[in-house]
């Protein structure tokens, strides 16, 4: 049986509510059913990249761009991920 991917679009990965509560997602997955990813921006903090990678799961940085508001940056992710970013970021996996 096939995995279903899933990737999970954050703004950043700066030490936070929200990254704390991806990475017990991250935990709590069925592995042998889900393939999870994360997609953040640089350019604000990654301090707990290490800690979502520590779940087994590929972390891949897009560039922010400088100026660039939030939420058309949202939709910009969204267009450069191509079966989960292809040739686009920096993908650990």
């Amino acid at each position: 049986m096939s995995r279903s991917r899933i990737t999970n679009v954050l703004l950043h990965l700066e030490t936070g509510g929200i990254q704390w509560q991806m990475k017990e997602l991250l935990l709590g997955l069925d592995r042998d059913r889900l393939e999870p990813r994360v997609v953040a921006f640089t350019g604000f903090g990654n301090d707990y990249r290490s800690e979502i990678e520590a779940t087994d799961t590929p972390v891949t940085l897009l560039p922010k761009r400088k100026g660039a508001d939030r939420g058309p940056m949202l939709g910009v992710a969204a267009d450069r991920i191509v079966d989960h970013c292809g040739e686009q970021g920096q993908s650990t996996g």
